[in-house]
């Protein structure tokens, strides 16, 4: 299940994420337990390997709102301590120049570049004609919702994202000027840089 919802690589993010499947599937199964050796036992009927709960539906909705109510608190939480991770002051290099600025790691960002599969990050088209020298463009395929095109990409010596650098990646032109970030960052640094 693991595999399929998620990438395999990198690994440690893969085993982290398999150890919390099987952590959550035992403290369900230690609880579900528990209720049944400690309280009454016709509350829960195990048939057919399902388990049924016999509840109030009072009781079901108040246990409903509840849960919603603690789930929308952490998720506001943990949006707003992870907000303040998505801008990295980026450097790039190539050929003895070197541009650096604020980037932003965009969730959106997905792409990669599909014969090395190194990730592609999206530059402003000012910044990419800058740093391009006469290296061997490559044609990298894009699907967004408003249709499929294709952006010209290289490959840089090096480029740095906070305490972070590469030399696995490639940088793309982007097809309109970038307003308030002149660099968007690819989501599979992400695991990268909490492996590092």
């Amino acid at each position: 299940m693991i595999a399929v919802t998620f990438e395999i690589k990198p690994y440690k993010q893969f085993i982290k994420k398999l150890f919390f499947l099987f952590a959550i599937t035992f403290l369900f199964g230690g609880v579900t337990y528990a209720i049944y050796i400690f309280f009454d036992k016709d509350i829960l009927i195990y048939s057919n390997g399902i388990i049924y709960f016999d509840v109030d539906m009072t009781f079901l909705v108040i246990c409903s709102v509840i849960s919603y109510c603690v789930i929308t608190l952490i998720t506001k939480y943990t949006d707003k301590k992870s907000s303040k991770n998505k801008e990295y002051y980026v450097t790039i290099e190539n050929d003895g120049k070197s541009i650096s600025c604020m980037g932003l790691m965009d969730t959106g960002n997905n792409l990669r570049e599909p014969f090395s599969d190194y990730p592609v990050v999206m530059v402003d088209k000012n910044i990419f004609a800058q740093l391009y020298s006469d290296k061997t463009i490559r044609l990298v395929p894009v699907s967004t919702v408003n249709g499929e095109s294709i952006i010209k990409a290289f490959k840089p010596q090096k480029i740095t994202i906070g305490d972070f650098y590469t030399d696995k990646v490639y940088i793309g032109e982007s097809a309109v000027l970038l307003n308030e970030y002149k660099i968007i960052l690819n989501i599979n640094f992400e695991g990268e840089m909490n492996n590092e």
